[in-house]
């Protein structure tokens, strides 16, 4: 694997963040930087930038370390222009250009929380799918996770009290996204807005919200098997849930199995 000349990679990168401030200049001079390192040979798998819609981004780590960290910095100290900046590399015809828009927008200081949910509400619009949901969320919301989590459980229940898939979709990933963050504690909130929304889910959603209430057992298991039991025990809850709590069964602790088993041939028989 050729090594990568460090000295040259900072003036490389040095002279890009010269262009910060002028996004049609920044975008072309990345593209270039990005196209040099991506004909480097490297072993298969070893410095890949992960992204969604398009292929693996296969630049050296080292170059996407020093590119991260300098762009960390300028990102900063001029916040206003890199929020322009990421509206500009969206924007691109260029999908890879979406994977580095978000990954700075996840790196826009939290006082500037409002116009980072203004752009992921918008921009996860765009009917992405749940694993490129996943990329986005943890690109763009990570300091948002750490510092505001109940901004983006509000935006969750939002978009999950919208009557179509695709705003459900993005809640229920955006939940996700949040419950597998140990830290992040409401999980109340989430059990709500699984209440409401379960009723009338569509068969579409049943994966993700099998993930979702996969990951709250392991996070709660006496809560969240009340929760399923609770759920089972309304015959307004829907077919979803009885599908859910089959599929999760081995899961539920034992001291709570045996009531929902019997939930469950109780509604198939009523069925």
């Amino acid at each position: 694997m050729p090594a990568v000349n460090l000295l040259n990679l900072r003036k490389e990168i040095t002279s890009l963040l010269w262009e910060f401030t002028d996004p049609e200049s920044f975008r072309d001079k990345l593209a270039q930087l990005l196209d040099h390192y991506r004909i480097m040979s490297f072993r298969s798998g070893s410095g890949v930038l992960t992204s969604y819609q398009t292929p693996e981004l296969h630049v050296p780590q080292l170059v996407l370390h020093e590119l991260e960290l300098a762009l960390y910095q300028t990102i900063r100290e001029q916040p206003q222009a890199a929020l322009t900046l990421c509206d500009s590399l969206w924007n691109d015809v260029n999908l890879e250009m979406h994977t580095i828009a978000t990954r700075m927008l996840g790196q826009i200081p939290i006082e500037y929380m409002d116009q980072v949910l203004t752009r992921i509400n918008e921009w996860t619009q765009k009917g992405l799918k749940p694993s490129e949901l996943k990329v986005f969320f943890r690109n763009a919301a990570s300091l948002i996770r750490q510092k505001q989590p109940e901004k983006l459980m509000r935006s969750a229940q939002d978009w999950c009290a919208e009557p179509d898939n695709k705003n459900r979709e993005r809640g229920i990933r955006l939940m996700i996204y949040l419950v597998e963050d140990p830290a992040f504690i409401n999980l109340p909130a989430v059990y709500t807005a699984l209440e409401k929304m379960l009723p009338d889910a569509d068969a579409v959603l049943q994966p993700d919200l099998t993930e979702l209430i996969g990951l709250l057992l392991n996070r709660s298991e006496i809560e969240t098997s009340f929760f399923i039991r609770q759920m089972l025990e309304n015959p307004d809850s829907g077919k979803i849930i009885r599908r859910i709590a089959r599929k999760l069964l081995p899961k539920i602790p034992e001291s709570s199995r045996e009531s929902i088993q019997n939930l469950l041939r109780i509604s198939q028989k009523e069925s």
